[in-house]
């Protein structure tokens, strides 16, 4: 069963807390949640806290039997192992994102609830969170696992759209190449420029696929299609990259996606990171691209990304 957000809980302050049906979760925790000891509860590093319903199936089998929201938790998950988490981890949670900031310190007030709570509950007692990304949740919200940013949504922007640029050089570097040096195989990589080419756009479009939500594998590498073919779909994709980049938010470069390697190995990963992978791959096959069109006679490419950046305003020549 898919991660949830099982029960959405609030109080005036103390336990338990009562479920609501939908609540804005800001910096400061859930609207209309308090905490009667601000010392010791609540606060920007503690504005959520969570517990999960295998942990109240745990406890029943220690003999302490009680409803969601019993223990003062403000989201209640299901699906989640929240044993297994650490400080750090980010959950997405509906629209709000949030980030684990602590195990929840058990409260002497829990013993009000049954007289062997707060010694059952250690080690097995929550956690609580900041607030990264607010927003309104509700029960059956999905809960994901979110990712840290790393890199500015703008220098993502310019370094895709330098892997764009770089690649629309390489593939004019290509031309200068006539077709019994195009076909002909080599011993790097893919083996000719034609099916080196083809891998570099199909792999550009299987990532623009996973990124945006769909588990594609890499397909048969084909080899009837024609060189024309080839430049009409490496000038689509660029498009595609383009306008993929352009839609990107601070926010959406943490989104985890999910995949599976030619291998079979299943990954999940923050966004930017797959972005990141997408140009790292196209650079270290544009090395091989250039190499073979020397080797076949063309003129290779001598695109730079220093140059790139100069001629977008990043810099100048002395």
């Amino acid at each position: 069963m898919p991660a949830e957000l099982a029960q959405l809980s609030i109080s005036l302050g103390g336990m338990p807390k009562l479920s609501v049906t939908e609540a804005f979760v800001s910096f400061e925790g859930v609207a209309q949640d308090w905490q009667k000891s601000r010392k010791y509860h609540g606060g920007l590093d503690r504005a959520i806290c969570l517990y999960s319903i295998e942990l109240y199936d745990w406890l029943r089998t220690k003999g302490i039997d009680l409803p969601p929201g019993s223990v003062g938790e403000n989201f209640t998950t299901r699906g989640v192992d929240l044993d297994t988490l650490n400080v750090g981890d980010r959950l997405q949670v509906g629209q709000v994102v949030i980030e684990l900031t602590a195990i929840r310190e058990p409260c002497r007030n829990l013993n009000k609830i049954h007289p062997e709570l707060l010694k059952t509950i250690q080690g097995h007692s929550g956690w609580v969170a900041k607030v990264v990304t607010e927003g309104t949740v509700q029960p059956a919200d999905p809960i994901t696992k979110a990712y840290k940013g790393l890199i500015d949504v703008t220098a993502m922007k310019f370094l895709w759209q330098y892997m764009v640029f770089a690649d629309q050089q390489v593939m004019a570097a290509a031309h200068s190449v006539d077709d019994a040096g195009y076909y002909a195989a080599q011993d790097i990589s893919w083996g000719s420029l034609h099916k080196q080419i083809a891998h570099g756009v199909r792999a550009q479009a299987v990532w623009l696929k996973r990124l945006r939500g769909t588990d594609m594998r890499y397909p048969t590498e084909p080899e009837t299609v024609s060189r024309q073919t080839l430049v009409d779909e490496c000038e689509s994709v660029n498009r595609e990259l383009l306008s993929f980049a352009a839609e990107q938010t601070p926010d959406s470069l943490t989104e985890p996606i999910h995949f599976t390697s030619r291998a079979g190995q299943k990954f999940a990963l923050a966004r930017w990171a797959g972005m990141a992978h997408v140009a790292d791959h196209a650079t270290y096959h544009r090395g091989h691209i250039n190499t073979m069109i020397k080797r076949a006679g063309g003129a290779p490419s001598g695109v730079m990304l220093y140059t790139f950046a100069i001629s977008q305003g990043f810099g100048e020549e002395l």
